[in-house]
């Protein structure tokens, strides 16, 4: 197809711009310069839509069922001269149409076998052809909508109704689109909203489950404080990394639930557009099957409702988040306070510590108290004065939080230098080697009594 068909109207597509428009507009239109038979088709934008329709005819039209399997063959020659698209393609529909002698109803009866037989190895998997007599007298019969598959639709009507029949499924104007293309053009909006659901629904329940399971680590540590009372340094670390997890969780679900509404609020707005242009069964047709067509409205009541369904849980998932985050944002402002508060206590205690033996120092100078220990009792008492001073503050701030390798050397010096001191005391005349190596022995005897010791707290704690 290389031919103008109206020298207002472009053969190629314009450059578009990608802004928005509601309404209808024919920006391109050619057809093939063939005498014998008509190959035409226009581009239209819609919104954020562009479609495009296309109209071919056979050489002969004397046995319409006979020609529709050649009209679908010159379909796919077509559609590889218009480069059809394979990414971002809404939808797809074949609509055949024929001119036959005779009414409707009648129409209706005698061709239903034979267009369920010509177009049934068309139809997609699970799909159904669905038939009535619709408005403005024409028999039609349509296959259910599959994101991803072509719609196949057929059209019969008497000659009298050829112009009607045209302007319903073909060309009304350059500003107004026909009402059966608007029909198909929101059903496949609502197939392939369907299938972005499908597909997208599973990372949302993906993150509720992250986020539940969040939640149940934050529940256990809750019922871990309410057992070993006060958070250790490491254990308010731990909650507070748990904390900035289950918020980040969260956030994502958050993003996917907003998602989950632009969703909705998409599909309802197709499923009213096509409510208005669903062709309806006349009221002579007797028929008990579902209108054709009207699988798109069933498609956006269910999707509608699924989509709140989701959301109402997701919302469940964020209360619960919410709970969850003020208690633990509770207890860590009570862990961060009580830290300060023991910080404040083992401050205090070795500042009276050290003031209360500076001050003893003085004192017995000032009384004149002399403390003249023997020669081998002044290094050890020096050493354990020298512990007791830097093991006590440390003991006392590593409570609950676990001894670290300070810890360690300051209680093995303190034991050290207080069995040098006992030695001495007990063995007058004992060697500098013995002393020495007695202090060793009770340093290292000190290691594991300590590691034993954080051990059993350790166990009470969790």
């Amino acid at each position: 197809m290389s031919e103008s068909v109206d020298q207002g109207l472009p053969c190629s597509l314009p450059e578009l711009d990608g802004s928005s428009d509601d309404r209808f507009r024919v920006v391109a239109a050619r057809r093939r310069p063939d005498p014998t038979q008509i190959v035409e088709a226009f581009a239209f934008t819609n919104h954020d839509v562009l479609g495009i329709v296309a109209c071919l005819t056979p050489d002969s039209i004397a046995r319409p069922l006979d020609d529709w399997s050649a009209l679908r063959q010159l379909w796919e020659e077509t559609g590889d001269e218009l480069h059809r698209p394979t990414v971002g393609v809404l939808g797809e529909a074949a609509l055949f149409t024929a001119l036959v002698d005779g009414d409707a109803d009648e129409l209706l009866d005698c061709f239903d076998g034979g267009v369920r037989n010509v177009l049934g190895e068309a139809l997609a998997p699970g799909a159904a052809m669905l038939s009535a007599v619709v408005e403005p007298g024409v028999a039609l019969w349509a296959s259910t909508g599959a994101a991803g598959h072509c719609r196949t639709l057929a059209a019969i009507a008497p000659p009298a109704a050829e112009k009607a029949l045209d302007a319903w499924v073909w060309w009304r104007s350059r500003v107004d689109a026909a009402p059966l293309v608007r029909c198909l053009l929101h059903s496949a909006k609502l197939d392939y909203e369907a299938a972005v659901y499908a597909g997208g629904i599973g990372q949302m329940r993906e993150r509720e489950s992250d986020v539940d399971a969040s939640l149940d680590e934050l529940v256990r540590l809750h019922v871990q404080i309410d057992r070993s009372g006060p958070l250790t340094t490491g254990a308010l670390l731990e909650a507070q990394t748990r904390l900035t997890r289950l918020q980040a969780d969260s956030t994502g679900l958050l993003v996917s639930m907003t998602r989950l509404r632009e969703l909705e609020q998409t599909v309802k707005i197709a499923g009213e557009n096509l409510r208005t242009v669903v062709p309806q069964p006349s009221p002579k047709d007797g028929t008990t099957e579902a209108a054709p067509l009207g699988d798109g409205l069933e498609t956006a009541e269910w999707l509608t409702l699924q989509i709140a369904h989701d959301i109402a849980f997701g919302e469940a998932v964020r209360e619960r988040v919410e709970e969850v985050r003020a208690l633990t944002s509770l207890r860590l402002q009570q862990a961060v306070e009580w830290q300060t508060r023991r910080q404040a206590r083992v401050t205090l205690i070795q500042t009276t510590l050290i003031g209360a033996l500076v001050a003893a120092l003085g004192a017995s100078r000032t009384l004149g108290v002399g403390l003249d220990p023997r020669r081998p009792l002044r290094v050890p008492i020096l050493i354990a004065f020298i512990a007791v001073l830097l093991a006590l503050p440390a003991l006392l701030a590593h409570w609950y939080d676990g001894y670290g390798w300070f810890d360690y050397v300051a209680v093995s010096a303190l034991v050290a230098a207080t069995t040098a001191v006992g030695i001495v005391l007990v063995w007058r005349d004992a060697s500098t080697a013995v002393i020495v190596i007695a202090a060793v022995l009770g340093g290292a005897a000190a290691l594991p009594a300590m590691r034993r010791v954080a051990r059993l707290r350790a166990t009470r704690l969790h």
